[in-house]
């Protein structure tokens, strides 16, 4: 992005807003999707977002903070939500997969859950910085915006995150395997 397309949101230019919406929503949505594990709910935080955004447009000092800055608004929110709810975890559901292979899809969806699974297993600041690094698609900068925490802490913390669910999926997936070849 640039300090044109600034300007432009600013203006409230609608083809500057709808290619923002565009190349960010995606990651923003999976990453609140991951958080909430509730479609509907993840759209609404998206919108407020958005919302947030349009009304704190002039605060924003350059283009290139828009992305962490939704982010992190984002995330205040899910917390918001999770608060409201009293809920102390998140169960999440999978999309289905149409797939021309029955067997194939549902090797497909319990790899695909037990993956889901171990994410979610994490301590909330591992999980967080794997669901913002990996399905948000942010920078260690930028995680490092939304957070507060230094670039240091959070590689550490992926660094992790990502060899505890190595861990996990390689103990599940010789369970997987096991049950395979035993039932042959």
């Amino acid at each position: 992005m640039n300090d044109q397309r600034l300007d432009k949101l600013i203006q409230g230019d609608s083809g500057a807003w709808q290619d923002l919406y565009m190349e960010i929503s995606p990651g923003l949505f999976r990453f609140v999707l991951s958080r909430v594990g509730d479609r509907h709910a993840a759209q609404d935080i998206m919108q407020e977002g958005f919302y947030r955004l349009a009304k704190n447009l002039r605060q924003i000092r350059d283009s290139s903070s828009i992305k962490s800055w939704l982010y992190s608004t984002c995330y205040r929110l899910t917390v918001d939500w999770h608060r409201q709810r009293d809920a102390s975890s998140t169960d999440l559901t999978l999309e289905d997969r149409s797939a021309f292979d029955p067997e194939e899809a549902a090797v497909r969806h319990e790899q695909d859950q037990a993956v889901l699974d171990a994410v979610l297993s994490l301590s909330e600041p591992h999980r967080t910085v794997v669901l913002l690094r990996i399905w948000g698609g942010l920078s260690y900068s930028e995680i490092a915006e939304i957070t507060g925490l230094s670039e240091g802490t959070l590689r550490s913390q992926f660094y992790w995150a990502v060899r505890k669910l190595r861990q996990m999926l390689r103990s599940h997936c010789s369970g997987l395997w096991k049950d395979v070849s035993s039932s042959e």
